[in-house]
């Protein structure tokens, strides 16, 4: 089980282009390792943990841009979509980040399309009472981060969320609210951005400063 593996043995960049529809994901993850020299996954488990901790730490990194354009403090993060069922991303997104995380509703895509359209019968007044009558009609799940994990993300990542000293990074990301909703699907099996960094961008040492 991926839960049961050692923590933050190696990493990839989700937004490799590499990680673009290939043709086998597992074999894409575990060649991304080795070429950039670290252990390469050998189980199942492993690969996923590797996958599942590389998004989690991506979120961290995007959350620290987002707060950096608005000048304040993302306090809860929102994911919906197929990922709001993995209940180990979900906790490790909210270690990662040190923010409460609320997950779901999983069809979220459908649900929005159908308060537009009772909105557009009448049956509803604005986007803000939708979102009520959604609130109040789906079951969600949240998660709260847990200090030790926290503490291992933050020797994984520089204190703001930016890359460490070894690497530069190019990543960025529109403004938001306080409240940040994420679109999460599989980790392994998504297609993701084009925008390549090292790994070494999201870990430094745990010898180094927090």
């Amino acid at each position: 089980r991926a839960g049961d593996r050692e923590a933050l043995v190696s990493l990839v960049n989700p937004d490799d282009p590499s990680f673009v529809a290939p043709a086998d994901m597992p074999a894409a993850i575990v060649d991304y390792c080795s070429k950039t020299g670290q252990t390469a996954p050998a189980t199942d488990g492993a690969i996923i943990r590797c996958a599942l901790e590389s998004l989690a730490l991506r979120y961290r990194m995007v959350l620290g841009n987002l707060e950096e354009l608005i000048g304040g403090t993302i306090e809860t993060i929102h994911v919906v979509g197929g990922g709001a069922q993995n209940r180990l991303l979900c906790q490790m997104a909210a270690d990662a980040t040190g923010r409460h995380v609320v997950a779901g509703p999983v069809e979220a895509t459908a649900i929005g399309n159908l308060v537009v359209q009772i909105i557009a019968r009448g049956g509803l007044s604005t986007i803000a009472q939708a979102r009520e009558v959604i609130r109040k009609s789906f079951e969600v799940q949240e998660y709260r981060p847990k200090p030790m994990a926290c503490a291992s993300s933050r020797s994984a990542t520089s204190m703001s969320g930016r890359p460490s000293a070894k690497a530069s990074s190019t990543m960025s990301s529109p403004g938001s609210t306080r409240s940040l909703r994420t679109r999460s699907r599989s980790p392994v099996t998504s297609s993701m951005a084009r925008s390549p960094s090292s790994p070494s961008t999201w870990r430094r040492s745990r010898s180094s400063r927090q």
